[in-house]
């Protein structure tokens, strides 16, 4: 793992943004997308993989929604009251189902264009299981999970202040 200095230098002063506004989660992540492609760090274990700087903003927020005490309460009465939940929800279980067994059902049977780490070009190869598959999942199910979260803060009247705000910041940033 190598954490990148530059990442998280802007991830504190978002933070730092956010705290002032008064919704630290909800604007951090919504301010945090204008940084598109600037990265936390770099996972070695995750094939080079650099999660960017939204991925800490939404694993906050999912990690306080879950803390909270109503949590239970919330998640039924978003369950309940939204239907797309269910589908996001279903969505994510077959990513995650698929992102296993899809490689394995296919492996040697398909082939895709990879670029050759010797030569530097584009070649042919055969499909295999790889980390992309996981890491890739990962990114989807974090967004669907930020996405419960912030239904089941929405639930709250003085809620979409804070996203209006986070989008006013969004704007100026970008």
């Amino acid at each position: 793992m190598q954490v990148s200095l530059p990442g998280l230098l802007v991830c504190a002063a978002i933070l730092l943004v956010a705290y002032y506004s008064r919704g630290m989660l909800i604007i951090g992540l919504i301010a945090s997308q204008a940084f598109g492609a600037t990265a936390v760090m770099t996972l070695s274990f995750l094939g080079g993989s650099s999660p960017l700087i939204y991925t800490l903003f939404a694993g906050l927020l999912v990690t306080a929604v879950a803390a909270r005490r109503r949590i239970w309460f919330d998640l039924g009465f978003v369950f309940g009251s939204i239907g797309s939940i269910w589908v996001l929800t279903s969505l994510m279980l077959y990513a995650i189902i698929g992102s296993w067994l899809f490689p394995r059902f296919f492996a040697g049977q398909t082939t895709v264009f990879v670029q050759s780490k010797n030569r530097g070009t584009v070649v042919e190869d055969s499909l295999a299981p790889v980390s992309a598959n996981i890491s890739q999942t990962g990114y989807f199910i974090l967004g669907g999970l930020a996405a419960i979260a912030l239904c089941a803060l929405l639930l709250h009247s003085n809620r979409i202040d804070q996203i209006r705000r986070g989008f006013f910041l969004w704007c100026g940033l970008h």
